[in-house]
């Protein structure tokens, strides 16, 4: 028997068109941050805010190595405090040692303070009350009550608060006696002052 063999072409034919697409696949993972940018331009400025209250409105009075008394003549009645004052600095108030207070010119709130040193002799087992007037009436938050030692020496005080002032009102320091009639005070020190705060 004789083998033969065979060989055979096959002619291939051109290809045919591209079939459509097919549907897109889910989405990946989201990929890292990248670099920041680099920085925008400043933005124009702002327009100018409105001024700031000017709070540098002050005055004081004061009392330097006085010797001459305050007569509190009647029990339980005040009597300003008159003698030797002197005008200290000032700036938007009126300070007027001649009349023994201290004007303001300006509306706002005051941090009022009174710093005063008085002979103690012959106020022994006297009750003293200091206290700060406005327009001639007493402050409840600016009254100090003080038992004197009578030793001959010299008692320091203070007071300090805080009062709600309109233009052409006017402060005085005024004390009385509160258990004793006919009691002469030397008020050998004395600083009155105030200074807007708001």
């Amino acid at each position: 028997m004789t083998n033969r063999s065979q060989l055979y072409f096959v002619r291939l034919g051109t290809p045919g068109p591209a079939g459509p697409a097919g549907p897109a696949g889910p989405a990946g993972p989201e990929g890292p941050a990248g670099p920041a940018g680099p920085e925008g331009p400043a933005g124009p400025e702002g327009p100018q805010g409105p001024a700031g209250a000017d709070l540098a409105d002050y005055g004081e009075l004061y009392i330097a190595q006085n010797a001459v008394a305050t007569a509190l003549a009647v029990q339980n009645t005040y009597y300003k405090v008159t003698s030797n004052w002197v005008d200290g600095l000032a700036n938007g108030t009126t300070p007027q040692a001649a009349s023994s207070q201290i004007q303001c010119d300006t509306n706002g709130v005051y941090h009022v303070a009174c710093s005063i040193s008085h002979s103690n002799a012959g106020t022994s087992n006297k009750r003293l009350q200091m206290a700060i007037f406005l327009d001639g009436v007493a402050q409840p938050n600016l009254t100090l009550t003080h038992d004197s030692t009578g030793n001959g020496g010299v008692d320091t005080l203070s007071l300090s608060g805080l009062l709600q002032l309109t233009a052409g009102q006017v402060i005085d320091l005024r004390i009385r006696c509160t258990n004793s009639n006919t009691v002469d005070i030397v008020v050998v020190d004395c600083n009155l002052s105030l200074a807007r705060c708001g």
